[in-house]
């Protein structure tokens, strides 16, 4: 379901991927005081902590790095239900849940773990795995996180 606050046209024509960049500025300069909310709130902080560029937060949900309808999501000016961005935020906030409590809170050291190369990821490092767009990396690095926690 897409609503938001601004008119439904305009969302029509994000969703389609027709709008240019001026609709875009034109949509944000009009909805300034959007913020996320929800658990797409708690996804923004999460990526906040973690030191992300939009791009890579887009890339997390499914879009690509450049979408701007997912721009629009991401500043709390337009919303999208669909099961496979609430699992994607949901493992996001899964991971994170477990790096916090792995690491009792101090985000460097979430941050240092999510830029270390892991074995279990043939050596590759968790936040690049997970930038691969798939829900399966996600999935995977919910995992590890779980094991390592002795769960």
């Amino acid at each position: 379901m897409l609503c938001g606050l601004f008119p439904i046209s305009q969302i029509s024509q994000l969703a389609g991927r027709e709008t240019k960049v001026r609709d875009e500025d034109l949509i944000l300069r009009r909805n300034r005081a959007a913020k996320p909310k929800g658990i797409i709130e708690a996804f923004v902080n999460t990526c906040r902590r973690w030191n992300l560029e939009e791009g890579q937060k887009l890339t997390l949900l499914g879009f690509d790095s450049t979408d701007p309808f997912g721009k629009l999501l991401l500043r709390g000016i337009a919303r999208e239900r669909s099961r496979d961005r609430d699992a994607r935020v949901r493992h996001v906030l899964l991971i994170s849940l477990g790096l916090e409590t792995l690491f009792n809170k101090d985000i460097g050291a979430e941050n240092a773990w999510l830029r270390y190369p892991r074995k279990e990821l043939g050596e590759s490092v968790p936040l690049d795995y997970m930038l691969k767009g798939d829900m399966v990396q996600l999935m995977t690095v919910a995992e590890i996180v779980k094991r390592e926690r002795g769960l």
